[in-house]
């Protein structure tokens, strides 16, 4: 995503954990449920690890919301050193990245994971800020298309 925007998500159990190298300025915020990063600048490449309830939103600069849906994952199931939720930057964009389980696949097995992707424009009047409770609603209502 481009930088600007602002990332939500359902915070599941646990702590946000940071990558070693992470900008101390980078930081993601539990505000009603929820947790929440606003694009800022950085000094470098910064990393933070989540346990999440199953979707990631983002608000971009010209009122776009992404919503992505993909099954829930249990803190226990992520690979070591990852987690459900990763949101990453540089300073010259945000990147969301849901995660599903370590599984082991014998040779020709497979595994199936789905993800649902889902744009919708923020309404004019929609407050666009961290913790805003009509992003939340709007972010609900479109999972539940």
């Amino acid at each position: 995503m481009a930088t600007g925007g602002l990332t939500f998500f359902g915070q599941g159990s646990g702590a946000v954990t940071y990558a070693p190298y992470t900008d101390p300025t980078f930081t993601l915020n539990e505000m009603a449920g929820d947790l929440w990063y606003v694009s800022a600048p950085v000094n470098h490449d910064s990393k933070a690890l989540a346990d999440g309830t199953g979707w990631l939103a983002q608000v971009t600069p010209d009122r776009l919301l992404a919503v992505v849906s993909y099954p829930d994952l249990d803190p226990a199931a992520a690979a070591p050193g990852e987690a459900e939720v990763e949101v990453y930057t540089d300073g010259e964009y945000v990147e969301i990245e849901q995660q599903g389980a370590l599984v082991t696949l014998a040779p020709g097995g497979m595994s199936v994971w789905t993800v649902r992707w889902k744009l919708r424009r923020v309404p004019g009047g929609t407050a666009i800020a961290a913790g805003s409770a009509d992003l939340a609603a709007l972010a609900a209502a479109t999972l539940a298309e």
